[in-house]
C-alpha cells in the first residue's frame, strides 16, 4: 500500500452479486462516475450469484456491457475462492460493499488487512469497523448518487486512497488480527 503510481485506480467488489449487497447500486454508481474518473480506473464486480437475485444480476451484467461498450475497463466475475482473496485483494486500491443491510460483513476485514481503502455503507457493525474519512468513506445503503461522489472523490485523490488504506491497515492490526482478542483476555486476566 504505497505509491498508487500513474496506473488505473482499481476499484472492486466482492459478494453475492445482488441488490442487498449492493452490487446494483455500484454497477450504476459507476456509470454516474465522470467519463475522465471512469477513464483513469478499473472496475471489478465479483461474486457468486445467486437465483433468488436474477434480475439483480442480469442488471448489473446488463450495467458491465455498457461500460464495456463505451470503453471503460469493468468486468463481471465469478466466485473468488479463499485461495484466490489475497491476489484479488492485493491488486484492489479501493473495495466497494454499498450493502443494504449487513452484519458483519468479513469481507471488509479481508479489505482492511490488505491496505484496500474502503466504501460502503452505515449498515450493521461496518460503522464500528470503518471509521468514515479515518480509513474509508461511508455512505447510506442505496444512495448511489453518494456512493458515486465517494468513488469520484477517491479515484481522483491517488494520496487519499494510500492513506486511507495504510490506516485500515492498521486497524486490523490493532484490532482484528488473528489473536488479538485472546490477547486482550489474556491481558485482562
Amino acid at each position: 500500500y504505497g505509491s498508487l503510481g500513474s496506473r488505473p485506480v482499481r476499484v472492486a467488489f466482492l459478494a453475492a452479486v445482488t441488490g442487498p449487497k449492493g452490487a446494483v447500486d455500484f454497477a450504476h454508481a459507476i456509470e454516474r462516475l465522470p467519463e475522465s474518473v471512469r477513464a483513469s480506473a478499473s472496475f471489478v464486480i465479483a461474486g457468486n450469484r445467486d437465483g433468488n437475485f436474477e434480475d439483480d444480476y442480469a442488471e448489473v451484467a446488463s450495467a458491465v456491457e455498457r461500460l464495456t461498450a463505451e470503453g471503460v475497463d469493468a468486468v463481471l466475475e465469478g466466485v473468488v475462492d479463499a485461495e484466490g482473496k489475497p491476489g484479488f485483494f492485493g491488486a484492489t486500491d479501493v473495495f466497494v460493499l454499498p450493502s443494504h443491510r449487513e452484519g458483519q460483513p468479513l469481507v471488509i476485514l479481508e479489505a482492511l488487512s490488505s491496505g484496500c481503502a474502503v466504501v460502503s455503507t452505515t449498515v450493521g457493525g461496518i460503522p464500528e469497523t470503518v471509521a468514515d474519512g479515518d480509513d474509508g468513506v461511508l455512505v447510506a445503503p442505496g444512495d448511489v448518487d453518494a456512493l458515486a461522489s465517494a468513488l469520484d472523490g477517491l479515484i481522483g485523490d491517488r494520496d487519499r486512497i494510500v492513506a486511507l488504506g495504510r490506516q485500515g491497515r492498521l486497524r486490523w492490526e490493532r484490532s482484528y488480527r488473528p489473536g488479538v482478542h485472546g490477547e486482550a483476555m489474556v491481558a485482562v486476566f
